[in-house]
């Protein structure tokens, strides 16, 4: 299952306190914040490299992260600093070597499972109100 995070939602949990990131749609990103389309990054950019946009008034940083796939988040807690690197298999190169990942990403990666065991819980154990 997967979870996309909107950028009205981002803006509601900033406003109440809370700091969230998370993985969204190209479709929900905000016209003010361009980022280039999936066949730009596709062409021009190489696995690891990334586009960063900032919505100053919402306090939102917009990343489209090229790994295996366009991946974009949407954070307005992490940006992309520190950048880190992750091992991923190269089918080009029939080895692992070591790809580029935004901060952003990471945090989002380390914390996700947290909600996916969750989901599972409630899943498996309903409660009647």
């Amino acid at each position: 299952m997967s979870f996309l995070i909107s950028i009205n939602l981002l803006n509601y949990l900033c406003q109440n306190g809370y700091g969230a990131t998370g993985t969204t749609r190209k479709d929900r990103v905000l016209k003010s914040c361009p980022l280039p389309n999936k066949q730009t990054v596709n062409r021009q950019f190489k696995r690891g490299e990334y586009a960063l946009t900032l919505d100053r008034e919402n306090g939102v940083s917009l990343i489209r992260w090229l790994d295996n796939n366009v991946v974009i988040l949407a954070s307005t807690q992490y940006v992309v600093n520190p950048v880190g690197s992750v091992k991923r298999f190269s089918r080009k190169e029939k080895k692992i070597i070591q790809v580029q990942r935004p901060y952003a990403s990471g945090e989002y990666n380390k914390y996700i499972g947290g909600t996916d065991a969750t989901d599972k819980n409630v899943s498996r154990y309903k409660m009647s109100i």
